[in-house]
């Protein structure tokens, strides 16, 4: 059988498949190749099926609820039983503004989830906190431990230059500087002594001493 469309203007949409057979067709919905009735979102409300039967025709209604962007596409009701089997297609199309208002809505809906992104957002922040907390601790350890190793190193400078000084120190007050030696006196008698001397020599070799002899 030919498709149809059909366009949601709500946030529900119902699905209308009449069918007629003796004995009665089993009756199978499909979207986009999956059987609804195996859809995980059923147990969450999202479809509801409802059968109605008149003397001549059967009557099966697929209800979507809370339409969403994923709910659009084609749609087959299938119908089979032991004469053979028929099928029609259906397209869904979804406005932009129902998607908006659905997506509005479902979220709006689920006050677990609010509650639990909520709860999850304030524990990140407190995660982040203590991270934070954890990391300026320890540049902040970082830093004064390096600062205490400059005044340790600092120190030992002063105090080896300290002790560099008095060394020096110390060698220069236990050089003795170099003393001269006394000068000695001549006594008067060693002086008067070398004039007698002199005197005797002078003497002993006076003018009479030395003269000529012609021979």
């Amino acid at each position: 059988m030919p498709s149809s469309q059909i366009t949601a203007t709500t946030s529900n949409i119902t699905l209308v498949c009449k069918v007629l057979g003796e004995p009665t067709p089993d009756i199978e919905w499909i979207n986009n190749g999956h059987i609804v009735e195996r859809d995980p979102r059923k147990n969450k409300q999202k479809y509801s099926n409802a059968k109605s039967r008149t003397p001549e025709y059967t009557w099966n209604n697929l209800t979507i609820i809370n339409l969403s962007y994923k709910d659009r596409g084609d749609y087959k009701c299938i119908a089979k039983n032991p004469g053979g089997e028929d099928e029609k297609a259906i397209t869904l199309l979804i406005d932009s503004e129902v998607y908006l208002s659905g997506t509005t809505a479902s979220f709006g809906g689920s006050p677990v989830l609010i509650i639990s992104l909520s709860v999850g957002l304030i524990v990140l922040l407190i995660i982040i906190l203590i991270l934070v907390c954890l990391f300026c601790r320890r540049a902040k350890s970082r830093t004064m431990q390096s600062k205490r190793n400059d005044l340790d190193s600092s120190s030992e400078e002063c105090i080896s230059m300290r002790g560099h000084a008095e060394i020096k120190k110390s060698i220069m007050t236990d050089v003795n500087p170099i003393c001269k030696p006394p000068r000695s006196s001549v006594p008067a008698s060693v002086v008067s002594g070398g004039t007698e001397v002199s005197d005797a020599k002078r003497n002993l070799l006076d003018n009479e001493s030395v003269f000529g002899k012609n021979v």
